[in-house]
């Protein structure tokens, strides 16, 4: 949307990487809310996203090499 405020940081529902707000609670809140939804006859779902591997460590050797055999250099 445009002219939308920024969402704020972190969300309420950031867990993990953030001191006090570890995955073990969101497990526990995520607990809680199927508890209740399903005490009110309601749907409960949830997705957990694991970042992880999106921030392994990359071989910068092979990560120059692929960009100049693939003559991408002018665009780095």
């Amino acid at each position: 949307m445009k002219n939308s405020p920024p969402p704020s940081w972190p969300t309420p529902w950031q867990f993990g990487a953030i001191r006090g707000r570890s995955t073990t609670h969101a497990l526990l809140i995520c607990y809680i809310m199927w508890h209740k939804a399903l005490d009110q006859s309601q749907l409960a779902s949830v997705m957990f996203v694991e970042f992880a591997k999106a921030f392994d460590p990359v071989d910068h050797i092979i990560q120059l090499s692929s960009i100049i055999l693939l003559n991408l250099l002018s665009l780095v």
